[in-house]
């Protein structure tokens, strides 16, 4: 009973804090330590980030579905073509990234008073961004796409907001705050993908077995992910991003008393 609270209570962390630009790494990382554990099980970690995957496919299904289609049909699905290609160099930064910085990163993971300082630098930026007059290009352009795509490598430190970064890289580069959200969830999908399959197969590696408790973590991470997606578009629109540098800032000073 207490690994099935323990595997729900992480999914409903994943799925609020991947979305949330609050950091889900660094949110599950403290948690681990708070239960005096190191990292997270291999096979867990895999299927709350294909949970959250699975909610930006259905989501965004529609989108999803012209950027299949503007594959086949390049002229009849312009837009969506351009979207492709923007994806995909703004993953790009990332990959290379994660490859080169691995074992950095990794180190940090059990290190909360690192976790906390880069908890309080998301908050900067995410304050940052809010406080620049608004905006309303409503589209980005290709080495726009690249900028935010090289954001996405910080957020390979735990503390650092992957979604946060990239919202606020948005806005820094004149895109609206609604655009820069989509923007930022759409490109979240290739990168929780790869980290759910990277975790499955070191899970393989070590001969793991699936347990029912894991079914239910990729099934709370898929449905709190859904609508923590869907209710943030809409609190972007409507709610200043400061709000959450004050929850980050409460968070890391929270850390630094007590752990």
């Amino acid at each position: 009973m207490k690994k099935v609270f323990e595997v729900a209570i992480l999914a409903v962390i994943q799925g609020i804090t991947e979305f949330f630009p609050i950091s889900s790494s660094g949110h599950l990382a403290v948690i681990q330590s708070l239960w005096g554990r190191g990292e997270m099980n291999l096979a867990l970690d895999a299927v709350l980030h294909l949970g959250s995957f699975l909610a930006i496919i259905i989501y965004f299904g529609k989108t999803w579905k012209k950027i299949f289609l503007s594959l086949i049909f390049p002229r009849k699905f312009p837009e969506e073509r351009k979207l492709v290609f923007y994806l995909f160099l703004a993953t790009l930064p990332a990959l290379i990234g994660g490859i080169f910085l691995e074992g950095v990163v990794s180190s940090f993971f059990q290190k909360e008073f690192f976790i906390a300082i880069f908890l309080l630098i998301t908050a900067v930026i995410l304050f940052l961004a809010e406080i620049l007059p608004p905006r309303t290009k409503p589209g980005i352009s290709w080495w726009e796409a690249l900028a935010v795509g090289v954001s996405q490598i910080f957020a390979l430190f735990p503390g650092i907001s992957r979604s946060g970064i990239t919202l606020s890289t948005a806005i820094f580069l004149n895109l609206n705050r609604e655009k820069a959200a989509r923007f930022s969830f759409l490109l979240a999908a290739p990168i929780i993908l790869g980290a759910g399959m990277m975790g499955l197969y070191e899970f393989d590696k070590v001969n793991g077995k699936i347990t029912w408790d894991l079914f239910l973590g990729l099934f709370l991470a898929f449905v709190v992910s859904f609508f923590a997606i869907k209710y943030f578009l809409t609190i972007i629109a409507k709610f200043p991003l400061y709000y959450f540098s004050l929850y980050l800032i409460l968070i890391a000073t929270l850390i630094f008393v007590f752990l």
